[in-house]
């Protein structure tokens, strides 16, 4: 008989629990999910389970539950391209270990991107291009990237030492034409006669060159800057004289010709129309003519016995003289670019008389020379410049005081100091009164420039082989003292170069 107390309902519970247990069951088993229910080597972990790595987990169980399976977090990473990629859990609840999706530094290029990862967007770019302008100071140089484009290259990219006009006498190539301290050739005038005369002149602001012009048949002044860029032109003469010699003074150009048997006188100011100053059609003129203009225009032609000169106002009035002859002259006769000096050859005697047209004050120099080139006149005297070889040295350029009689060992000279075969010569003075020589060396083919100051020194030639087989040279000096133009004519066209003179 059961008791009565027995018969509620929990009370036969407890009893049925303590008969199962007595009959071996356990008291509590939950569920227990992997990695979820931490423990210490100390606390107990449910049937079945035991504790690993801090988690109550099965006894197969393996990995160390740094995370759950299908978990993921960031991973790699860095600056610009390198961006973060994603690391998923493994079925052994461990982190793979394996980026998927990061970005890697690769080489800079110009993208407007920082492909490389050092903070920096389009630097060091693999892919620059290189600089149009390839020689001289230009070489190997590359353009820069902004804004993911390549820029066209300027003068950053070409360094400080480039110059898009050369200016500078460095010895390097700072326009990148290819031309150490000189420009490339530039063609003034297509058209002009093959032979005959051309002159160039110095004028303000650059220089002129005077040609002959075909087929229109009139003798032509082309004004340059000092850059070689045209200013315009204008025509000197209608009529092409059987020879002629053009001189400036100013802007002004004068061209004294032997037409008709006679001599005349021209000028053309810019702009202008050309206007006959003065003529002669009786004067028993020959050639070669020599003119020069200063204070006054000074014309020169060989007669029989004498060397006829006139000395012409430019604003009207004329005097014809003569400069007496012992014999025909050796040499040859000239008058300077200022029309002061009239230089006349002389006899067997070797000496060259110098007549100052002025004051009629005549000097007598004992050597003689052909002028191939004429008279260069300046502030402190004249210089006859002409090519000469000896035995010992290249003589181009010999100074000539008007007030001191100079012997051949007191002459100023420019010398290479070796035997050379010499082709045309020219010569200029700069502004500062440096005198430039340039010629022609017909074996090496180039133009060999000095400078000499006017006393008695000698100088060493710097050469620059340019193109070769230029023929008769012709120099203008440049408001840059370190810097000339040189002209010469090639068949029908006249080119010219700007060249650095030491």
């Amino acid at each position: 008989m059961v008791h009565p107390v027995l018969r509620r309902p929990f009370l036969a519970f407890v009893a049925a629990s303590f008969a199962g247990f007595g009959a071996g069951c356990s008291f509590y088993a939950p569920v227990v999910t992997d990695c979820t229910v931490t423990c210490t080597e100390q606390s107990g972990c449910p049937r079945g389970t035991s504790c690993k790595s801090g988690f109550c987990r099965p006894e197969a169980a393996s990995g160390d539950c740094a995370c759950k399976l299908g978990d993921t977090r960031p991973c790699g990473g860095g600056r610009g391209e390198c961006k973060p990629g994603t690391e998923v859990c493994s079925a052994e609840r461990v982190w793979s270990g394996v980026c998927t999706g990061e970005g890697r530094p690769s080489p800079e290029v110009c993208n407007n991107r920082d492909d490389d990862c050092d903070g920096l967007i389009d630097d060091d770019a693999i892919d620059l291009q290189a600089c149009t302008l390839t020689q001289g100071v230009c070489a190997g140089k590359k353009g820069r990237c902004e804004g993911g484009e390549q820029l066209v290259c300027d003068a950053i990219d070409y360094g400080p030492t480039w110059q898009m006009n050369e200016t500078l006498c460095d010895g390097l190539d700072n326009d990148c034409d290819g031309m150490t301290d000189a420009k490339a050739a530039v063609t003034l005038a297509s058209d002009v006669a093959p032979t005959g005369p051309f002159t160039v002149l110095a004028v303000p602001g650059g220089f002129a060159v005077v040609a002959e012009e075909r087929p229109a048949g009139v003798v032509r002044v082309r004004r340059f800057d000092s850059q070689l860029q045209a200013r315009g032109d204008d025509v000197v003469s209608a009529r092409v004289p059987a020879t002629w010699v053009a001189r400036a003074r100013g802007d002004e150009v004068f061209l004294a010709g032997g037409l008709d048997a006679g001599v005349f006188i021209s000028r053309v100011a810019p702009g202008q129309s050309p206007q006959v100053v003065w003529s002669l059609t009786d004067a028993g003129f020959q050639p070669p003519l020599r003119f020069g203009v200063g204070l006054e225009a000074v014309a020169a032609w060989p007669g029989d016995n004498a060397v006829r000169y006139a000395r012409v106002q430019l604003d009207g009035g004329a005097r014809v003289l003569e400069e007496p002859l012992t014999a025909p002259p050796l040499c040859d006769h000239g008058v300077s670019d200022r029309g002061t000096y009239l230089g006349v050859g002389e006899d067997d005697t070797s000496t060259y008389r110098l007549v100052n047209v002025l004051d009629g004050g005549r000097e007598r120099l004992r050597f003689c020379v052909s002028l191939v080139g004429e008279l260069i006149e300046n502030d402190g005297g004249v210089t006859i410049v002409y090519s000469y070889q000896s035995a010992s040295a290249a003589i181009s350029g010999v100074y000539l005081s008007p007030d001191i009689i100079r012997s051949n060992d007191e002459v100023a000279v420019v010398s290479s100091n070796i035997v050379q075969q010499w082709g045309g010569s020219a010569a200029a003075f700069g502004p500062t009164g440096r005198l430039h020589v340039a010629m022609e060396e017909n074996l090496l083919q180039a133009f060999v420039l000095a400078t000499a100051v006017p006393q008695s020194v000698t100088t060493t030639f710097r050469q620059r082989v340019l193109d070769g087989g230029f023929g008769r040279v012709q120099l203008a000096a440049t408001e840059d003292p370190a810097w000339l133009v040189v002209v010469w004519r090639e068949g029908t066209q006249v080119k010219a170069r700007r060249v650095c003179a030491p």
